[in-house]
């Protein structure tokens, strides 16, 4: 099973952020998925995954305003 997300779209804006938001996601996953396998470490493993999902929020946020301003 290939494990690259298919992109149906891209824009310039979006381009160069592509595979840092996936390797992010690929992150926040993997904490996730150990934070229920992991009890013991359970508060770090979630304490990752939240920092890593504002991250991307944060990014996210960003790229939009970046597109939002490109357009005018």
């Amino acid at each position: 099973m290939d494990s690259k997300i298919k992109r149906t779209f891209s824009t310039f804006t979006r381009a160069p952020y592509q595979d840092v938001i996936g390797v992010v996601l690929h992150a926040s996953d993997f904490h996730l998925d150990q934070a229920i396998k992991d009890k013991e470490n359970y508060k770090l493993h979630m304490d990752f995954h939240s920092r890593l999902k504002n991250y991307l929020v944060d990014l996210k946020n960003y790229i939009h305003e970046k597109e939002q301003s490109e357009q005018v």
